[in-house]
């Protein structure tokens, strides 16, 4: 898979790894919890491993986030909308 396909979404050119801006601050996330968030939402088999490759951080440090992703998303109602 050449670098510029495993950046985007699906080969399609659209890169992949940000949220949309006012979509996330809307939630109370973080840069990089929009990051993760970003990733939780994809299609991807395996979220946390692409990330960790995307990122060159570790696969925990996603589940950490995942998890403050969870729990902001729960707190602010993004669920009931």
């Amino acid at each position: 898979m050449s670098d510029y396909s495993r950046k985007t979404d699906s080969g399609s050119g659209r890169r992949r790894g940000r949220a949309n801006d006012s979509e996330y601050s809307r939630w109370g996330l973080t840069d990089d919890e929009a990051k993760v968030w970003a990733f939780m939402k994809s299609e991807s088999p395996n979220p946390k491993e692409e990330w960790s490759t995307w990122y060159g951080r570790p696969e925990a440090e996603y589940e950490t986030m995942a998890a403050s992703v969870e729990k902001k998303l729960q707190e602010s109602g993004y669920y009931e909308d």
